[in-house]
C-alpha cells in the first residue's frame, strides 16, 4: 500500500478553473424559474375565474336536472402562494397559537352553557300572565226602561290575555348576568321574516301558553316538525330546542319518533328499541307507491319484528306520555300488529283493508310513565309511533334522514303527505337540508329549481303551518394552511334564503348564529370541542349551543309578535 506521500495527482494539460463551483449556474436559472412560476398567478387578480365544460343533464334523472353537471372552475387565487387574508408565510412555524388560536370557551359560550343547564336543574325564571282588569258591560234586564239595565263580567278577548304574557327576558336575549337578567341584549341572528310567515305559528304559540299559564288540563298543543339531514338524525340541536321551549311552554310529548330509522337514529328524553324491519326510506326513491311516512323512512316487517317505545325515567322532560299513536298503511293482504302497554294485555291493530290508504290508531293511557312494545304479526307496513300528552304545550319532531337532500323529498306522494300533515296538525314546519349538497357538481340554477320545488310541496301539504327555512350548519375546508367554508356553501345559502321568502317561509342561518365563514373550525378547536373533526358536524355540546340560539332567536320573533298586537 503505498504511503500518504507516494499518492500524487495525475499530471495533466487542462487549466486549472476558477470561479464559482460547477452546479451552481443551473441552480440559479432553476430558482428564477420558480419565481417566474410563482410570480405568473399574481398577473391576474386571485378571483378572476375561468369554467370549462357544460353542463349535461344526465338520462332519468327524478328530480328535474338534478343530475346536470356544473363547468369545472377555476380561479387564479387557488395557485397564488399568498394572497390578502392568508397569515403570513412559515407564520405557523414559528408562532403556533395562529394555527390554533381557539382552546377555550368564550364568555358567551359559557353564559349560554349555564342557561342550558338551568333547564336541567329547575332553576330557570318563569313566565306569567299579569292580571287582567275585568270587562265590564251591561245588557237589557227589563225591554221596558233602562233603569233595569244589569252590569255583567265579560271574559277577556285573545288579544288582551296574549298582551298580558310577560315572557323573561333572559329568554330572548344573552345577558351579563343571569340573576337578575341585566345587561341583555337581543339575539345576534333573528328570524328573517320580512312577511307574516310566523305569524301562524306566534299565534298558536301564545293560545299554548294561556292555557298552560291558566293551569288548564286540557289545551293547545303546538306542534313543530323539523325535517333534516345527519345534522340533526341524533337528535342534538333538535332535543335542545325541544327542552327549552317544554320547559317554557309546557311538556306536551316527545312526537314522533320512526320505528326503525338505523344504527345512527337516535331520540333524546324517550326510550326506543327496535329489530327485524326493512326500511323504505324516501331519499332511495325506490317505493312505487311513494309512501314514506310522516318521517320519510316506511318499515316492512313480518312476524317476529317488533319495536319499544316508552318514557325516561328521569329528566326535565319525556317522563310522561298521555297518548300513543300508531301511524300505519292498511291494504289487501296486510296483517296485524299487537300492541301491549306496560306488559299489558295486548291490542290488536287489523292493518286489512280492500284499498291501500294511510290510517292512525290512537288510545290513551294514564298520564304517566309507560312503554308500549308492538310486534307485526303477519306482513305489515308502519310509519311512526308518537307519544303525546293532552296538555297544552309544545311537541317538537325530530325527523332526521341521514345522506338526505331536499330533492329527495320530491319523491313522496303528494296525497300522502297531505294525509300525513292533516294527522298531525303541524303548527311549524321546519327544513334544514343543504350539507349533502356540498359535494354535488350540479348548476346553482339547477339546486334552486329542486329546492324551490321542495319547499313548495311542503308548504301545499299544509298550508295553514308556518314555514321556516334553516341553513345548514357551517362545513369547513383546509384551503392554503387555514380552514374556511366550503365555497359551494356560501353559493347556495342565498338561494335557500331567497327560495324561502319567494314560497312564503321564514328563514335562519344556522351559518350565521354559529359566526359565520369559517366558524365550525373554532367549534371544533374549543376545549371542549364543539364540533367533530370532521368539520360537518356538531358534537353533543355543540347541539345544544345552538339549539339555545335558535330558541332565543324563536322566542325573540315570538316577543315583538306579542308587543305588535
Amino acid at each position: 500500500m503505498a504511503s500518504f506521500e507516494e499518492i500524487q495527482v495525475a499530471d495533466t494539460d487542462e487549466p486549472r478553473r476558477e470561479g464559482r463551483p460547477p452546479g451552481v449556474a443551473p441552480a440559479l436559472i432553476g430558482l428564477v424559474g420558480v419565481l417566474l412560476v410563482g410570480a405568473a398567478p399574481y398577473l391576474l387578480d386571485a378571483e378572476d375565474c375561468f369554467e370549462f365544460g357544460k353542463g349535461e343533464a344526465a338520462q332519468g334523472a327524478n328530480a328535474p336536472g338534478e343530475a346536470e353537471v356544473k363547468p369545472t372552475r377555476v380561479c387564479a387565487g387557488d395557485f397564488q402562494p399568498w394572497v390578502e387574508g392568508d397569515p403570513p408565510p412559515f407564520d405557523g412555524h414559528f408562532n403556533p397559537e395562529t394555527v390554533l388560536p381557539f382552546s377555550q370557551h368564550t364568555k358567551r359560550e359559557l353564559t349560554e352553557k349555564a342557561e342550558f343547564d338551568a333547564v336541567a336543574s329547575g332553576t330557570r325564571s318563569k313566565m306569567k300572565l299579569e292580571p287582567i282588569a275585568p270587562r265590564v258591560g251591561l245588557k237589557d234586564g227589563d225591554p221596558t226602561g233602562p233603569a233595569n239595565r244589569i252590569e255583567v263580567r265579560r271574559p277577556p278577548t285573545f288579544k288582551e290575555l296574549a298582551k298580558s304574557i310577560v315572557i323573561p327576558e333572559d329568554w330572548y336575549s344573552t345577558c351579563e348576568s343571569l340573576d337578575p337578567p341585566r345587561g341583555c341584549v337581543p339575539p345576534a341572528t333573528e328570524v328573517d321574516d320580512p312577511g307574516d310567515a310566523m305569524t301562524a305559528f306566534y299565534r298558536s304559540l301564545a293560545q299554548t301558553a294561556i292555557d298552560s299559564l291558566r293551569g288548564q288540563e286540557t289545551g293547545k298543543v303546538t306542534r313543530i316538525s323539523h325535517w333534516g339531514d345527519s345534522a340533526i338524525v341524533a337528535d342534538g340541536m333538535t332535543s335542545a330546542i325541544r327542552r327549552l321551549m317544554q320547559d317554557s311552554f309546557g311538556d306536551s310529548g316527545h312526537g314522533f319518533v320512526l320505528i326503525d330509522g338505523g344504527k345512527s337514529y337516535a331520540h333524546q328524553d324517550v326510550i326506543h328499541r327496535s329489530k327485524g324491519w326493512h326500511r323504505i326510506p324516501v331519499i332511495n326513491r325506490r317505493d312505487k307507491l311513494r309512501r314514506y311516512g310522516f318521517g320519510g323512512i316506511s318499515v316492512k316487517g313480518y312476524g317476529g319484528a317488533w319495536g319499544r317505545f316508552g318514557t325516561v325515567d328521569e329528566g326535565p322532560v319525556g317522563t310522561k306520555v298521555g297518548r300513543f299513536d300508531l301511524y300505519y298503511m292498511s291494504g289487501p293482504g296486510r296483517g296485524t300488529v299487537s300492541l301491549r302497554v306496560d306488559g299489558g294485555p295486548p291490542r290488536l291493530v287489523d292493518t286489512s283493508s280492500e284499498t291501500i290508504s294511510d290510517a292512525v290508531y290512537s288510545f290513551k293511557v294514564d298520564d304517566g310513565g309507560h312503554e308500549l312494545v308492538l310486534r307485526a304479526k303477519g306482513a305489515v307496513r308502519l310509519y311512526g309511533v308518537v307519544l303525546e300528552r293532552e296538555q297544552p304545550g309544545v311537541v317538537y319532531d325530530s325527523l332526521g334522514l341521514l345522506g338526505a337532500r331536499g330533492s329527495r323529498l320530491l319523491d313522496f306522494d303528494d296525497e300522502h303527505l297531505k294525509a300525513q300533515f292533516t294527522a298531525r296538525d303541524v303548527g311549524l314546519i321546519v327544513l334544514m337540508f343543504g350539507g349533502n349538497e356540498l359535494i354535488d357538481q350540479t348548476l346553482l340554477k339547477t339546486y334552486r329549481a329542486t329546492f324551490t320545488a321542495m319547499v313548495k310541496k311542503f308548504r301545499q301539504a299544509s298550508p295553514p303551518s308556518s314555514c321556516l327555512i334553516m341553513s345548514p350548519v357551517d362545513h369547513a375546508e383546509r384551503y392554503r394552511g387555514r380552514f374556511r367554508s366550503v365555497p359551494r356553501l356560501l353559493e347556495i345559502m342565498p338561494v335557500q334564503r331567497e327560495v324561502a321568502h319567494e314560497q312564503g317561509c321564514a328563514y335562519f342561518s344556522n351559518f350565521e348564529a354559529m359566526g359565520g365563514d369559517g366558524s365550525i373550525a373554532a367549534w371544533v378547536k374549543r376545549s371542549p370541542p364543539l364540533a367533530y373533526a370532521d368539520y360537518s358536524h356538531l358534537r353533543p355540546a355543540g347541539g345544544e349551543l345552538l339549539g339555545l340560539r335558535v330558541y332565543k332567536a324563536l322566542l325573540y320573533g315570538f316577543a315583538q309578535y306579542l308587543e305588535s298586537l
